[in-house]
């Protein structure tokens, strides 16, 4: 007589890209509060009235939603490298000068909360990425999590950016 046993692994199984982008645009979007860390390269030509963001290469703060933002950031001027700091509440936007360390007011930067926009911010970016990868083990901050690549979406990148924004090549991005 002869048995055969057959058992199995019930692995979990993968959850699919969409499904992950779609929950971390939800999971963003309904934040009121949150810490943020971003680092960017060569996020494209600067927009004509673009302050900056053009020139971001790291930045990190908190964010209150709708319309308030502390962050510390480094921007590239021209291969000069700054870090400076920015307060926005409302309209109104405040910088630490890099070179004098006085606090000066420049209300254009306050367009910068539009990154955390839930109608046009990041979060739309995220379920708009082109191409993306396969959810891969990662890890942000110490924080395990669901890594996902991609080519960010060039017309929701301009939402971001502003409409002066233009990209011969779409961005490339990695989600964590």
């Amino acid at each position: 007589m002869t048995a055969v046993v057959l058992t199995g692994c019930n692995q979990p199984s993968l959850p699919t890209t969409t499904s992950l982008l779609t929950a971390a645009q939800q999971h963003f979007n309904d934040a009121k509060t949150f810490h943020f860390v971003m680092t960017a390269d060569h996020l494209g030509p600067k927009p004509a009235g673009d302050p900056g963001l053009s020139s971001l290469t790291a930045a990190d703060g908190d964010v209150q939603r709708p319309n308030r933002l502390s962050s510390n950031g480094t921007v590239d001027f021209g291969g000069i490298t700054v870090s400076t700091k920015l307060v926005i509440i409302d309209q109104q936007a405040w910088y630490q000068n890099p070179l004098t360390g006085s606090w000066d007011e420049d209300d254009s930067f306050a367009s910068f909360v539009t990154l955390f926009d839930p109608t046009k911010g990041l979060g739309v970016a995220l379920t708009s990425l082109r191409n993306p990868s396969l959810p891969s083990d990662g890890s942000a901050n110490g924080t395990p999590c669901w890594k996902i690549s991609g080519d960010v979406d060039t017309a929701a990148l301009s939402a971001l950016l502003g409409a002066g924004a233009t990209y011969t090549k779409a961005p490339h991005a990695t989600i964590c």
